[in-house]
């Protein structure tokens, strides 16, 4: 398995879930894989700003859908390349996204992961080792294919791919692969000391 170096972006965000202590973030990991080309990722197709969208977002551009999720490239205010996602049923309302990803898609970042955790227990100190994964949305540059984590498979289709949990699962590692099943990527959601 290779090893990678983490980078989160400085814009980590609270979704609309953070009122019900789930937290959303963008994270990219700095890929090992040596000799790997990613230059590609689709430009998406232009669409109207929903109302629910935040004022800072100037233009959208939807990347494509999955498991009920909407994925975008997105023009932000005084922002560098921005990424966001919303509900595949309402197209143009951006619930989250998140910008410093100049650049993407590389061969030293060839994903960008949102993951979507939380803890259950109001009322009570919590501690690392409750947090659980909800959802996971990936972006990817052309060449992943697929993304596995908490034992599930993501098919990555058209660059994006996403995974909702009936359950809620414990954190673990996040492996992205290339069509020849080789891993191109890996990120620990588990917090380190």
């Amino acid at each position: 398995m290779r090893q990678t170096r983490t980078h989160i972006t400085a814009g980590v965000i609270l979704s609309t879930l953070a009122a019900l202590g789930v937290l959303a973030g963008f994270i990219t990991t700095k890929s090992e894989a040596q000799g790997v080309a990613f230059p590609q990722l689709r430009t998406g197709q232009p669409v109207a700003l929903g109302q629910l969208t935040s004022p800072r977002v100037e233009k959208a551009y939807l990347l494509g859908k999955a498991s009920g999720r909407a994925f975008y490239r997105v023009d932000v205010r005084g922002q560098g390349q921005c990424f966001g996602v919303g509900p595949a049923d309402a197209i143009g309302d951006i619930g989250e996204f998140a910008c410093g990803f100049s650049g993407f898609p590389t061969a030293e970042y060839p994903v960008i992961y949102d993951a979507v955790v939380g803890a259950d227990g109001p009322g009570r100190v919590l501690k690392d080792s409750d947090m659980r994964l909800y959802r996971l949305n990936v972006i990817a540059a052309d060449g992943i294919t697929e993304v596995k984590v908490a034992g599930s498979r993501i098919i990555v289709r058209n660059n994006v791919g996403s995974i909702t949990f009936r359950e809620a699962q414990p954190l673990g590692l996040i492996t992205s692969f290339d069509a020849a099943g080789h891993a191109v990527d890996t990120y620990d959601l588990r917090p380190q000391e």
